[in-house]
């Protein structure tokens, strides 16, 4: 979606920022980790990711790691909330299932 702009903003070079969502695919064997379908070799047999929502863990990203969301900001030294005061970290990323939906990577 882009946001609106005024013409004197486009006139001046402002930065129209595009979002969207990136699909992310599980290859066939693999449930631990997904990847944008680039980064599968051609003729790769790929099931599309499924963002889970209210459980007790989630990605860390700054450890590359599954955690328990009741220690993040007690015990982990790297807690950043977003706000810069308290909440969610920073490094706190979603968590992913395989869905049954199958592609072959073109």
């Amino acid at each position: 979606m882009r946001r609106k702009t005024s013409a004197n903003q486009r006139r001046m070079g402002y930065n129209i920022k595009i979002n969207y969502i990136m699909k992310l695919y599980f290859e066939e064997n693999n449930d631990e980790f997904c990847y944008p379908k680039e980064h599968y070799y051609k003729g790769a047999i790929l099931f599309e990711a499924k963002t889970v929502r209210n459980i007790d863990t989630y990605f860390c990203k700054l450890y590359a790691a599954v955690e328990e969301k009741r220690y993040c900001g007690k015990v982990c030294t790297h807690y950043a909330p977003k706000n810069k005061i308290n909440g969610i970290c920073a490094h706190q990323g979603f968590m992913y299932e395989k869905t049954d939906i199958k592609i072959i990577n073109k």
